[in-house]
């Protein structure tokens, strides 16, 4: 079921942006885990002078690799409404699997197609995944330098707002579920 939220629920703006939320509850009907690695490097350029006097100067850089890794959940929820609603957890501690009834939260911002999972919860087991702010703020925006002047304190403020404001969207869908 996608829940009809009241007007002061669909949208949170913050610093001009504004993020419109949609939600609803349904079957798990499929997962697919899968991991994303991101793998980059570099160095390992220099300089070497030889000179007539058979002395040898230089500078050899180090090499260095770098990795991460993402674990991504693509879990399929079934509605009663609108079909079938694909939400994508990112580096999630919860179970779930077919079987299993959810409720989420999708975020969308103008640079986003499609929503983007905020809050994801597992009703049968109790579990419950929350994307971390900043992440939902890279995603949603795509440029988090421009919208962080000074990232802690923007960053502090934009997670409360975030938490709250899901929060908000929970309560009222346990009340009218």
């Amino acid at each position: 079921m996608i829940y009809e939220l009241p007007e002061e629920l669909k949208r949170l703006t913050y610093q001009g942006q504004t993020i419109e939320f949609s939600s609803g509850t349904g079957e798990v009907i499929k997962t697919e885990r899968y991991s994303r690695t991101l793998v980059k490097g570099g160095g390992g350029g220099g300089n070497i002078l030889a000179l007539t006097n058979g002395y040898v100067y230089g500078q050899i850089q180090s090499i260095y690799i770098e990795s991460k890794s993402t674990d991504i959940i693509d879990v399929w929820v079934k509605t009663d409404d609108v079909g079938e609603v694909n939400c994508q957890l990112f580096n999630p501690n919860i179970g779930v699997r077919e079987g299993h009834i959810a409720l989420f939260i999708l975020g969308k911002a103008k640079s986003t197609e499609p929503p983007i999972t905020i809050v994801f919860m597992n009703k049968t087991l109790g579990d419950a995944y929350t994307m971390h702010a900043g992440k939902v703020h890279f995603i949603l925006e795509n440029n988090p330098s421009g919208l962080f002047k000074n990232p802690s304190k923007k960053q502090e403020e934009f997670d409360e707002k975030i938490h709250k404001h899901t929060l908000k969207i929970i309560t009222f869908i346990n009340e009218h579920s």
